[in-house]
């Protein structure tokens, strides 16, 4: 696995969401999300006065390590995109930077258990906060 790819089950699951979504020129976006069932650990006893995005920040990295991560896949509208942030991968395109194309690549896009994974060619399941985070440990 050289490049970036994506498996069937993805492919499917992806053009179902650009069908519910109706754009009329649909790309991909990735992007990670945590389990919604733990996120209110990340406001804590917050005060509505303070701020809240400096709130939501300084919690998650206190609580990074009991969140579960997978992937979402969104879709957006080509024509809000310039060309440079559209790569074609196994007949869907995705809109992303060049950097993290290439972060992606030798990973697969797989859709199990009602999720999104990038699975490494070590057949390990990746977040891209998990692959941000093996790249800075690097």
């Amino acid at each position: 696995m050289s490049t970036f790819s994506i498996d069937e089950a993805a492919s499917a699951e992806i053009r179902r969401i650009f069908s519910r979504r109706r754009c009329l020129d649909p790309v991909a976006g990735l992007y990670d999300r945590a389990d919604a069932g733990r996120l209110g650990l990340l406001l804590g006893g917050a005060q509505i006065t303070e701020d809240l995005t400096a709130t939501i920040n300084r919690r998650l990295n206190e609580v990074e390590s009991q969140l579960e991560f997978s992937l979402m896949v969104r879709a957006d509208e080509r024509a809000t995109f310039s060309s440079e942030y559209l790569h074609e991968v196994g007949g869907v395109t995705f809109v992303m930077d060049a950097q993290l194309f290439a972060m992606l690549r030798g990973h697969c896009l797989t859709f199990e258990r009602d999720r999104f994974f990038l699975i490494s060619a070590d057949n390990t399941a990746h977040t891209l906060r998990s692959l941000l985070s093996a790249r800075k440990g690097q």
